[in-house]
C-alpha cells in the first residue's frame, strides 16, 4: 500500500473537474489517486518498482513526498493515493516535481538539497490533469510537458463524449441498457480485431528489418573472418570492451549509453556472447521495440537465458498490444518452472485474458500468481484483479442469462416448534412439540435488466415448512412472496454504492386449528436499501422496511387484531478481515414499530447481532453467531416485555458450481414477564442449495 508522508502536516486529497491544472486552489478533502509514467523507475522487469514524487501547496509552501508504487512488473506506469481532510475554508495550489535521479536517494542531504531546489524554483514543476477513473475516483494525472498534458486532456474529454459523460449518463433511459451492453460488446470485439491486424503489420515490418538486420551481421562476420589475425584479434577485443562497458552503464540505468555501446560492439563483432540479447534489452529499455525484437531474435543464448528472452520479447508485443503473441511466450515462461519470471509472465497472462473479457482463465492466472509468487506487491495486484474479475463474472452471467431458479430442500429437527401466524418467525409461542421438519424453498427470477449502472427483475418465491408430526403442523407456514426489486449502482461521496427498492406482496397461508390452510395474512410491503463500499474492507448496509400486514383470521378482533404497519429500520456493517475476503465480521442493529390496531398485538423491538466468517478445511466456510433482541407490549394487557438470545454455528460448502450445502445449529432462550411465553428451544439442520441460470 502506497503512503503519503507529509512534512508540515498538508492534507491529501482533491475534487475538482477534469481539466488542465494550473497551480489554482482547490479544496482537498477525500481519497486521491495519483500516477506518472516513468521508464527510468522501471529498474526491475520482473518485480514492482516504487519511487516517489513531490506535491507542493504554492499558498502555504508546505512541502509533502507522495510514495508511488508500479502497477505491474515492467508497466513503467507509477500510482499512489492519499488521503487526509481540511476545514471547509481551506483550499490549496498544489504543484507538483520530479525528483532528478541524483536527488532520489533517502537521506536527509539528499531530501533537504531536492526541497531548497523547490523552493528556490530551481526544479521546474510537471503539468498534470484531473480525471475519474473506471471505477469514478478522482486521479491527478502528471505528465513531463504543457503538451502531453493538454494531449492527454484532449484524449479524456473524447473518452467522455464517447461514452456519453456523466451528463448524457444520468439520462439514459433503462430501457436502453440491452442496447448499449450489445455496443460496448461489440466495441470490445472491434477494438480487439483492430489490434489483430495493426499486430500483423508490425510484424511484417519486423520480418524485413530482421532479414536486412542478418545480412548485416553475415556480411561483419565474413569481414572479420578477412582480416589478418592480428587486426581480427584487435579487434574482437575492442568489440568485448564495448559489450563490458554497455554492462556497466546498464546497471547504472544509463540504457542509452548501453544500447550505444552494445551497436558498436556488434557492429565491430556480432559474434561476441549475449551481445544480441543485451542489445535488444537496452533497446526495450528505450521503448525502441521493433529493433529491440528483431535483436531478441537474433540471440543466440544459453536455455536459461532464453527463458529471459522469450519474457523479453513477450513485453515488447504487449508493449505494443499485440496480445496473441505475448500471450503465447508469457505462457511459455510461466511454465519454464522460473521463480522470478514465471509468476511475473502468468500475472501478464491474467493481465490479457482479462482484456480480452475471457473472466475464467483471467481468473485462474490471477489466483496462481498468489499461489507462487514471493512478492507481496505482486500478490496485492492480483488480489485487485479478482475483485474486479468477481464483478466482471457475476455480471456477464447474469447479463447472459436472465433467469434464475434457486431451491434449497432442508431436513431440521426442531426441539420445541414455534407456532407464528404472522411475519415474525422467531416470536412465535411455544408448541412444547419436538418434531422433524422439512424446509422447501423455490425462488424464479426474471431479470431483463443488468448493466453497469441499472439492474431490475421479478421475484416469485415460495416457502415451505413441513412437520412430520400432526400436532406440529398447525405451526407449518407456507409464504408465497412476489417482489419487482429495481437497483441501481453509482458513486456518492466518493464512495460505491448499490441503492436498491424493492416493493412486493406477501401472503401467509396456516392452519393454527388443523386442517386445509387457508390465508391468514397478506402484507404489501416496499424495502429499500443501500450498500456503500466505506473502503475495500469495510461494507456498510443501511436498510428501511415497511409493510401493511391485513390479517384475515377470525380471532383478529379488539385488542388481538393483528392489522398493522409495520417500520423497521436496520444497518449491517461487514468488515473483511484477510486478503482472501473469506474471513469477516458482520454487525446488525436494528429497530422496529409495529403499528398494530391491537393493544396486545402493538411492540416495538430492538435487535442487535454478531456473526464471525473463517475458511476452514476441505474447502469449507465457519461461521458462528450471537443475536439479541427486547420486544415490549407496552400497550399489551398484560403489559409485556420478552427478551431473547440466540446463539448459532455452521459449516458451508460448495459441492460443484451449481450446489452449496450447509449445516447449522442454535440455541435460543426466550425469557418473559409473562410465564406462558418463557421458552428455550434449539434446532439443528442440514440443507442444500441448487442454482441454475438460463
Amino acid at each position: 500500500m502506497t503512503v503519503c508522508r507529509w512534512l508540515g502536516a498538508l492534507y491529501c486529497a482533491f475534487l475538482i473537474s477534469p481539466a488542465m491544472a494550473d497551480s489554482k486552489p482547490v479544496t482537498m478533502d477525500r481519497l486521491m489517486y495519483i500516477s506518472y509514467g516513468s521508464p527510468s523507475w522501471n529498474k526491475d522487469s520482473t518485480k514492482l518498482d516504487t519511487a516517489f514524487i513531490i506535491m507542493r501547496d504554492k499558498t502555504s509552501g508546505r512541502i509533502a513526498q507522495i510514495q508511488l508504487e508500479e502497477t505491474a512488473p515492467d508497466s513503467s506506469q507509477f500510482t499512489g493515493k492519499f488521503n487526509v481532510s481540511l476545514n471547509e475554508s481551506e483550499k490549496i495550489s498544489p504543484e507538483i516535481y520530479v525528483p532528478p535521479a541524483d536527488f532520489r536517494g533517502n537521506g536527509d542531504l539528499q531530501n533537504r538539497k531536492l526541497y531548497e531546489a523547490i523552493k528556490e524554483g530551481k526544479l521546474p514543476r510537471k503539468p498534470m490533469i484531473w480525471k475519474k477513473n473506471e471505477r469514478g475516483q478522482t486521479v491527478m494525472d502528471v505528465y513531463d510537458t504543457r503538451e502531453q498534458g493538454e494531449a492527454a486532456y484532449k484524449a479524456y474529454q473524447e473518452q467522455l463524449k464517447a461514452s456519453g459523460g456523466a451528463r448524457g449518463h444520468r439520462t439514459a433511459k433503462p430501457a436502453l441498457d440491452a442496447t448499449l451492453e450489445n455496443a460496448q460488446k461489440a466495441a470490445v470485439q472491434t477494438q480487439l480485431a483492430k489490434l489483430a491486424s495493426e499486430s500483423a503489420k508490425h510484424e511484417s515490418d519486423r520480418v524485413r528489418l530482421e532479414q536486412i538486420e542478418r545480412q548485416k551481421a553475415a556480411l561483419r562476420e565474413q569481414q572479420l573472418k578477412q582480416m589478418p589475425e592480428a587486426e581480427r584479434k584487435a579487434q574482437k577485443a575492442k568489440a568485448e570492451a564495448l559489450a563490458r562497458e554497455a554492462m556497466v552503464a546498464y546497471v547504472k540505468n544509463d540504457f542509452t549509453g548501453a544500447e550505444a555501446s552494445f551497436k558498436q560492439s556488434i557492429e565491430l563483432d556480432p559474434t561476441v556472447p549475449a551481445v544480441f540479447y543485451n542489445y535488444g534489452v537496452a533497446q526495450y529499455r528505450n521503448q525502441k521495440f521493433n529493433e529491440s525484437l528483431v535483436a531478441l531474435r537474433m540471440a543466440k543464448v544459453d536455455a536459461q537465458t532464453d527463458v529471459e528472452r522469450k519474457y523479453y520479447m513477450a513485453l515488447v508485443h504487449y508493449r505494443l498490444s499485440e496480445l496473441a503473441p505475448a500471450l503465447k511466450l508469457f505462457q511459455e515462461v510461466g511454465k519454464s518452472g522460473n521463480a522470478t519470471l514465471g509468476p511475473s509472465a502468468i500475472f501478464y497472462q491474467g493481465v490479457i485474458y482479462f482484456t480480452e473479457e475471457k473472466f475464467d482463465l483471467s481468473k485462474k492466472s490471477f489466483e496462481t500468481v498468489i499461489d507462487v509468487s514471493q512478492d507481496p506487491k505482486m500478490d496485492d495486484q492480483a488480489e485487485e484483479y479478482l475483485d474486479r474479475l468477481a464483478a466482471a463474472i457475476a455480471m456477464q452471467k447474469l447479463r447472459e442469462n436472465k433467469f434464475t431458479v434457486t431451491g434449497t430442500i432442508g431436513l431440521m429437527y426442531d426441539s420445541n416448534v414455534l407456532l407464528a401466524p404472522d411475519n415474525a418467525s422467531d416470536q412465535g409461542s411455544a408448541t412444547n412439540v419436538a418434531d422433524v421438519r422439512l424446509l422447501t424453498v423455490l425462488d424464479l427470477e426474471y431479470r431483463p435488466i443488468y448493466t453497469e449502472h441499472h439492474e431490475a427483475s421479478a421475484k416469485v418465491t415460495a416457502t415451505l415448512i413441513n412437520s412430520a408430526k400432526e400436532e406440529a403442523s398447525h405451526a407449518d407456514p407456507f409464504l408465497y412472496t412476489i417482489a419487482i426489486p429495481y437497483s441501481y449502482k453509482g458513486v456518492l461521496w466518493k464512495k460505491g454504492y448499490k441503492l436498491t427498492a424493492k416493493p412486493g406482496y406477501e401472503i401467509l397461508y396456516m392452519a393454527p386449528t388443523g386442517g386445509t390452510k387457508v390465508a391468514q395474512q397478506a402484507s404489501p410491503f416496499l424495502s429499500i436499501d443501500n450498500t456503500f463500499v466505506t473502503s475495500p474492507t469495510w461494507f456498510s448496509v443501511y436498510t428501511l422496511d415497511y409493510r401493511a400486514d391485513d390479517t384475515v383470521t377470525a380471532d383478529s378482533i379488539g385488542p388481538n387484531d393483528s392489522d398493522a404497519s409495520k417500520i423497521g429500520l436496520k444497518t449491517s456493517q461487514i468488515f473483511i478481515l484477510d486478503k482472501t475476503k473469506k474471513k469477516m465480521l458482520i454487525g446488525g442493529l436494528g429497530y422496529t414499530i409495529n403499528a398494530a390496531k391491537g393493544d396486545n398485538k402493538k411492540y416495538s423491538r430492538y435487535d442487535l447481532s454478531a456473526t464471525y466468517l473463517q475458511p476452514v478445511k476441505w474447502d469449507m466456510t465457519w461461521n458462528a453467531g450471537l443475536s439479541i433482541y427486547k420486544v415490549g407490549y407496552s400497550d399489551a394487557s398484560p403489559e409485556r416485555s420478552d427478551f431473547n438470545t440466540t446463539i448459532s454455528s455452521g459449516l458451508t460448502k460448495p459441492i460443484r458450481d451449481w450446489v452449496t450445502w450447509g449445516f447449522s445449529a442454535n440455541y435460543s432462550k426466550n425469557d418473559s414477564d409473562v410465564s406462558a411465553n418463557e421458552y428455550s428451544k434449539y434446532t439443528v439442520m442440514t440443507t442444500a442449495t441448487f442454482v441454475t441460470n438460463f
